[in-house]
């Protein structure tokens, strides 16, 4: 990949780019209330479990058909995989934001972007609701837009999506190893 490509397509990647990420847990903040995650391990299982099965199985897949659509020049792939994504996303919470965060990478791909008619055209479908914008289906085809092979999108798109465990995670429950003395939550003075 080129410098350019890289640059173009790691401001999508980063935590503090503002897709509003940073307040959508992926499913984590109500695991830790019903007491199914309480510690590192099981916050461990379970970021393994939702990359490998949930997030792994669809809408990774989502990412890479929707670089599949730009690197062929037809959004017709796009919005069949945007729709599909919308019928398996039953809980409202993670439908809405995962079209919240998907509209907001794609303005923004498209007003910062050097002008790519595909990306164009979809935001043009997104903004006209003839599709619903989900993230992974907007990250794909910026990404593709900006140069990045399929691999490398979806292992950002993964990577971004453990990042973003991760984050929640510190808000929500102290995480230390079984063996560590450690805690986030608890400061010691001397």
């Amino acid at each position: 990949m080129n410098t350019i490509s890289l640059l173009s397509g790691l401001r999508f990647v980063d935590s503090f780019f503002p897709s509003g990420g940073y307040a959508f847990s992926s499913g984590l903040e109500a695991a830790v209330q019903g007491g199914a995650v309480r510690n590192a391990e099981e916050l461990s299982r379970y970021v393994v479990g939702s990359l490998t099965t949930g997030i792994g199985e669809r809408e990774a897949v989502a990412v890479g058909l929707a670089h599949d659509a730009c690197v062929s020049g037809s959004l017709k792939i796009a919005f069949k995989v945007d729709l599909e994504l919308d019928a398996m996303k039953l809980g409202r919470e993670s439908r809405t934001a995962s079209r919240q965060m998907g509209r907001q990478v794609i303005r923004l791909a498209a007003n910062q972007q050097a002008r790519h008619p595909l990306i164009e055209d979809y935001l043009a479908a997104v903004e006209a609701e003839q599709t619903p914008g989900h993230l992974p289906v907007s990250f794909g085809l910026t990404l593709a837009a900006a140069g990045w092979s399929k691999e490398d999108t979806i292992a950002a798109f993964l990577y971004q999506a453990a990042t973003g465990f991760v984050a929640a995670a510190m808000k929500l429950m102290p995480i230390a190893s079984p063996t560590s003395t450690w805690r986030f939550d608890v400061i010691e003075k001397p």
